[in-house]
């Protein structure tokens, strides 16, 4: 998963693609109302808070984030 980008209000864009598991994008689609592209890939915006993990690969890239459950 990578994120994209922030806006005004700290909500995160994120896209998931690649090895993302189907199950994964799913509960993106459903938890977060992302949008789904040819089932390659999911886009959406989250909360700042619904993230967890967030490893830092270069200042331009952010790997490594999980999604908590949200209840």
């Amino acid at each position: 998963m990578e994120l994209l980008a922030e806006d005004g209000e700290g909500r995160l864009a994120v896209q998931a693609l690649g090895q993302v598991p189907p199950n994964l994008m799913d509960r993106l689609v459903e938890e977060f109302e992302f949008e789904r592209y040819e089932n390659v890939f999911v886009f959406g915006w989250v909360p700042r808070h619904a993230l967890a993990d967030i490893a830092i690969e270069r200042a331009e890239t952010v790997t490594g984030v999980q999604v908590r459950q949200m209840e």
